[in-house]
């Protein structure tokens, strides 16, 4: 191989695969979003579409997705969505070329079909615009594609990851079910729920609501699963338990609460000292990505119903999904893949150097050959780089606060408490109306 071919593939690398989206822009969207101007998010998103190339279109139009449905607008937040769910269903298999060019370069070379647990939140996120559209069976196929989604995630890495389940989306679905009457599913999808957030309390550190195992006891008692319902009731002690009829008279408000700003992927690189053939050393750098966790100082929120004849009533919201430990734990879950492969494609540059520098030296001499050699150092550090690419706009952690209510308009108040349970702000959420026997949605962001 010649020395014009191997400094070829090294400055290739350069042109194609190491600059990475600057997103300046993005640290504006973030402000409008964290002061509710979710429009202006919108409009500086789309100012800036050009910054995103082909192989980023999944990153854009997650993140307008998320923006229109802060913003309200849930049938433009689930074209983007489903939109963006193609792509990554069609790039999840990623082809042999491309996956071996990113040798040479990086991983941001390749298109990004997004993290496992960003390819589900697309289909959870899709399920609750369609509740805020009314439309029940659209949500619950958003729910039922979670199951499938995650059976392929397991295949892929022959169930060696930790994220095997979506607890939350498990339990959103039992909620759906519920709400249009199908109690056989609605009882098998909290049971998965419960189950789900048994490993979670060991993977991350969320345990299993309280509601929910109330929830589980209801469908039991309400199939007349006698056995079940014994075995739930055993295992769950003193929990308080929903009476059968409990939906005839009363409807319920579901609240979803966004908290915080999802991890950042950041650069984590070491860098090691390597004997050249001949004399002299070659260093190194390998990076490697790592999620760093942003701000979340949401410990739980208090919703308060407020009737026209002023009685109020309140529940306190708990943790359903906490994004942050997930997204951290399923990169720790594929860091051993992911060194391997950056220390392979570090090793190649520095072969593909190597042997440049030594055909260099022979047919220019020594100079020539320190020459090629200082710019193949400089090709392949400045190549080496980690896929920073990420859903910004996730929130931290999803809080949800479940609230059954006579019939009825009501006021509704949102006190937000931080970890040491030290109230932060109240914010009133307008009016709405509660229905017997149907679920009423209602969401809001923090993320101050």
């Amino acid at each position: 191989m010649s020395v014009r071919v191997l400094l070829l593939i090294l400055f290739s690398g350069i042109a194609f695969g190491c600059t990475s989206m600057t997103q300046k822009h993005f640290t504006e969207i973030e402000k409008s979003a964290s002061k509710g101007n979710y429009q202006a998010g919108i409009k500086i998103l789309e100012k800036n579409k050009k910054e995103y190339r082909e192989k980023d279109q999944v990153v854009y139009q997650v993140e307008l997705g998320m923006l229109y449905h802060l913003a309200g607008q849930f049938k433009k937040s689930n074209q983007q969505l489903q939109s963006a769910e193609k792509r990554m269903d069609d790039l999840y298999t990623k082809s042999i070329s491309d996956e071996a060019s990113s040798y040479f370069t990086n991983d941001y070379s390749l298109a990004y079909a997004g993290e496992d647990f960003e390819r589900v939140m697309v289909n959870v996120f899709g399920a609750i615009n369609y509740t805020f559209l009314n439309k029940w069976d659209d949500a619950l196929v958003e729910a039922r594609r979670v199951d499938h989604k995650l059976n392929v995630i397991n295949s892929k890495y022959e169930d060696k990851n930790v994220y095997k389940e979506d607890a939350f989306a498990r339990y959103l679905s039992g909620i759906l079910f519920e709400a249009q009457g199908e109690k056989n599913d609605a009882f098998i999808s909290y049971r998965k729920a419960y189950t789900s957030y048994g490993a979670y309390k060991k993977a991350y550190g969320t345990p299993v609501p309280k509601r929910l195992m109330a929830d589980l006891l209801h469908a039991a008692k309400s199939l007349g699963l006698t056995e079940e319902y014994t075995s739930y009731r055993r295992q769950f002690g003193n929990i308080e338990e929903l009476p059968v009829d409990v939906y005839r008279d009363k409807g319920e408000l579901v609240f979803l609460s966004y908290n915080g700003l999802s991890p950042r992927k950041i650069e984590d690189p070491i860098f090691v000292n390597l004997a050249k053939p001949g004399a002299g050393f070659y260093r190194m750098k390998i990076v490697f990505p790592r999620f760093r966790k942003r701000s979340n100082s949401v410990g739980y929120a208090k919703v308060s119903l407020k009737s026209a004849k002023g009685k109020v009533i309140s529940t306190r919201t708990f943790e359903a999904e906490n994004i942050e430990a997930i997204a951290i734990k399923n990169l720790d879950d594929r860091i051993g893949r992911i060194r391997a492969k950056a220390i392979a494609r570090a090793s190649a540059k520095f072969l593909a150097t190597a042997v440049a520098q030594q055909e260099a030296s022979k047919r220019g001499g020594q100079i020539a050959g320190l020459l090629v050699g200082l710019v193949g150092n400089v090709a392949a550090a400045a190549t080496e780089t980690i896929d920073q690419r990420s859903w910004r706009l996730l929130p931290a952690s999803i809080h949800m606060g479940r609230l059954l209510a006579p019939p009825g308009t009501y006021q509704v108040t949102i006190q937000y408490y931080n970890r040491n349970g030290q109230p932060m702000e109240t914010r009133q959420m307008g009016v709405i109306n509660i229905r017997p026997g149907q679920k009423t949605f209602l969401n809001n962001r923090y993320s101050l």
